[in-house]
This record gives C-alpha cells, structure tokens and sequence, in this order.
C-alpha cells in the first residue's frame, strides 16, 4: 500500500516511452506518481486524485501541454506547474510570468535535473501549506 503522505505528482505524455522511463525513474522514489497519455484522462485524474504537481510535456497529440495548463479550472490553481519541453520555440519568461507554468524544463534533462525542479516546486507547495 502507497503512502498518502507523500506528495502526488501527474505525469503527462503522449509519448509512451517517456511516460515508461518517467515511470521506472520514480519508481522508488519519495513521491507518488500518476501517468497518462492525453489531457483528457489527466483532467479526470485531477478530478479524483489530491494531485500537487503536474509534469507536463509541451507538444501533445490533441494539442499543447500550454493550453491544457489554461485550460485548467480555477479549482486547480494551487496544482504547481511544470512544462517539459524538447524545444526552444516555448517562451520560458512569459508563461511563467503570466502564471500560467511555475517551471519550464527544457528536455533533453538529466534525473539530477528533474529530480531538483520537482523538490524546488514541491518545497514551495510545503512552505505555502504550512501558513494556511
């Protein structure tokens, strides 16, 4: 059985041999972590998992990881934010500036790499929750 204690993080990716590297990297790690494909099947996770912070990658097959993030209810604005993309094309300072990600991480990354932005996010999730 997982513990509920630790942190929820929501992988999303339409590339299957990411989500299976993802997968295999956090697999006893300090998180526990929900993968899926499409926008769609993450929008009903969301809706039944107390998820804190969400991966996801910018180019999808039914759109941009972007839009998914503007598209999310206000219900999930406490939800961190973290954009993976394989290109330079996304504007890293205005997506976070304007709130819609709290992090772009530029792929090709390292574990060392992703493991510090999750723990950076997550902290800020730590911090905010204490004060509450």
């Amino acid at each position: 059985m997982q513990n509920d204690d630790k942190p929820l993080l929501l992988f999303i990716d339409d590339e299957i041999f990411l989500l299976n590297a993802y997968r295999r990297m956090f697999r006893q790690s300090q998180w526990r972590c929900l993968f899926c494909t499409t926008t769609v099947e993450a929008a009903q996770l969301l809706d039944l998992y107390p998820v804190q912070l969400i991966l996801c990658d910018y180019y999808l097959t039914e759109g941009t990881g972007e839009e998914f993030y503007l598209g999310l209810a206000d219900k999930f604005r406490h939800v961190k934010r973290i954009l993976l993309s394989g290109s330079n094309e996304v504007l890293t300072e205005q997506l976070i500036s304007s709130g819609v990600v709290d992090k772009v991480l530029h792929k090709p990354c390292t574990k060392a790499e992703l493991i510090s932005l999750i723990d950076s996010c997550l902290g800020s999730v730590h911090r905010c929750s204490e004060y509450e």
